[in-house]
């Protein structure tokens, strides 16, 4: 019974941490707007009408890479085109597959060269649309 009681307050205390560590998503403000221009094998994105506080880059092969607040940022499209940010303490962006451009009707928010991809059991994330430089 000992080994019981120990067990379930264990589990308990796992799954509050486990959902304290992830980010909730929340829908963008209007009047939000993210852009990509792409240069070779360079994307900069740039993100208008929300604060953005960190970015993550979802590489290919490489573990995620989170940077701090700014509006303006540089992506090297061999080595991933995927990415969300946080804003407003902390919420992620949020997206679902049936924002993405594919279906026809795509969220206000997505400009040029950006779309949503919906391939990660993780998440929806943005991604950058540009085609391959060879």
């Amino acid at each position: 019974m000992k080994k019981l009681s120990i067990l379930s307050v264990l589990l308990v205390a796992l799954s509050t941490l486990s959902t304290t560590a992830f980010a909730e998503p929340k829908a963008l403000p209007a009047g939000t707007m993210v852009n990509a221009v792409c240069v070779g094998s360079t994307a900069t994105v740039t993100v208008s009408g929300v604060a953005v506080e960190s970015m993550e880059y979802y590489y290919y092969f490489k573990p995620l890479d989170r940077v701090g607040a700014g509006n303006v940022y540089s992506f090297n499209l061999d080595e991933g085109r995927r990415f969300n940010f946080t804003f407003a303490g902390g919420y992620y962006a949020g997206l679902s597959a049936e924002m993405s451009k594919r279906y026809g009707y795509p969220a206000s928010f997505l400009g040029q060269n950006i779309d949503i991809d919906n391939s990660n059991p993780l998440g929806a994330a943005f991604v950058i649309t540009c085609p391959s430089v060879r």
